[in-house]
């Protein structure tokens, strides 16, 4: 479980993130790539259905994603520092 004043923030870091690969694939990424990010939400995703509070755990995880991947943006976004754009 996400604490419900991030979750709406979780779902939609969640959902730009599967924009993201999207546009993976549109650039013809190479497949691991692809693959390795569809895990990453995968497992992101997973963590929203666990009725412990997990904020900690799914915060260091989908920080981590950000800053291996260049979407700082979606970080910013999920922590409150700027609007979805």
């Amino acid at each position: 479980m996400i604490r419900e004043e991030k979750r709406d923030n979780a779902v939609l870091a969640i959902q730009q993130l599967v924009i993201e690969a999207r546009v993976f694939t549109s650039q013809r990424r190479e497949y691991e790539e692809i693959y390795d990010l569809l895990d990453e939400i995968e497992y992101l995703a997973g963590l929203l259905l666990i009725k412990d509070n997990i904020t900690d755990t799914f915060e260091v995880f989908l920080e981590g994603i950000c800053k291996k991947r260049g979407f700082q943006r979606i970080w910013d976004y999920y922590i409150g520092k700027r609007n979805l754009q």
